[in-house]
């Protein structure tokens, strides 16, 4: 059971303090190498149109009533 936690306080500014922290590490350098050789040779169909339609299909999850709750609870808080 993962504890939801509703104490921490988060904003837009210190997220981005995060991340300009982050492209300045070199985890980012190493995780952009890895994607950069991941996606050098990517297969001509990749960028074919695989359908005519841009309809999207509704994904529905089932989660405990417990989960539920604090999902909800969580949620009325940070309105």
């Amino acid at each position: 059971d993962e504890h939801i936690n509703d104490t921490v306080e988060s904003t837009y500014l210190s997220y981005l303090q995060a991340e300009e922290k982050y492209l300045e590490s070199p985890r980012y350098v190493k995780n952009k190498n890895y994607w950069n050789e991941k996606f050098m040779n990517l297969p001509d169909f990749f960028l074919s149109k695989t359908s005519h339609s841009l309809e999207g299909k509704r994904k529905i999850f089932l989660i405990e009533k417990e989960k539920s709750v604090a999902l909800q609870s969580f949620i009325q808080k940070h309105r």
